[in-house]
């Protein structure tokens, strides 16, 4: 009988899953062990291990998972500082500032700058307004940063779907 029972248990230490349904437990959890030496406690999936355990998957792709949610949440955190920024800059200012170049490119911003500079060198503009252009002009530069950031993480997934290139995959969480 002794036998019997260390052969059951050394079975169910190696998965769960390789159990008659009779004898599987209750809340089935993961027969690995944590870096403290503790028993896992995460739900296994159909080979009797969770996904941090399980011999299915390589130490690689573990680490390629951890680098792919922290893409998705740059990702995420990109796309919601572009709202955020766009929020920033508001509509009501637009007919008050009728010289107001584009700041759609550095050149513009930059060029408008120099001129607001020049108006308050001569004293046709008063130092708090220059820096409330200057504020905004920053806003206009970090927003076309985001952009761009956003752009070229959304071009990396694009190409993973399309399979163009190597390393890990790109998911988005939204």
């Amino acid at each position: 009988m002794t036998d019997s029972r260390a052969s059951m248990n050394s079975t169910s230490a190696q998965s769960p899953a390789l159990l008659p349904p009779s004898l599987r437990p209750a809340d089935p959890t993961c027969p690995g062990r944590t870096r403290a030496g503790l028993p896992c406690r995460a739900t296994p999936g159909s080979d009797g291990w969770c996904c941090n355990h399980s011999p299915r998957f390589s130490p690689e792709e573990r680490s390629a998972w951890g680098r792919l949610g922290a893409m998705s949440s740059r990702l995420g955190a990109a796309t919601n500082a572009v709202e955020e920024a766009r929020q920033a800059l508001p509509e009501a200012l637009a007919p008050a500032l009728q010289d107001v170049p584009s700041f759609a490119t550095a050149g513009g911003v930059r060029s408008y700058l120099e001129a607001t500079a020049a108006k308050v060198a001569a004293n046709k503009l008063a130092p708090s307004q220059a820096n409330a252009i200057a504020a905004l002009a920053k806003l206009a530069i970090d927003l076309a940063s985001l952009e761009l950031d956003r752009d070229a993480l959304e071009a990396e997934i694009e190409a993973q779907k399309r399979g163009t290139t190597r390393g890990p995959r790109v998911s988005v969480i939204r």
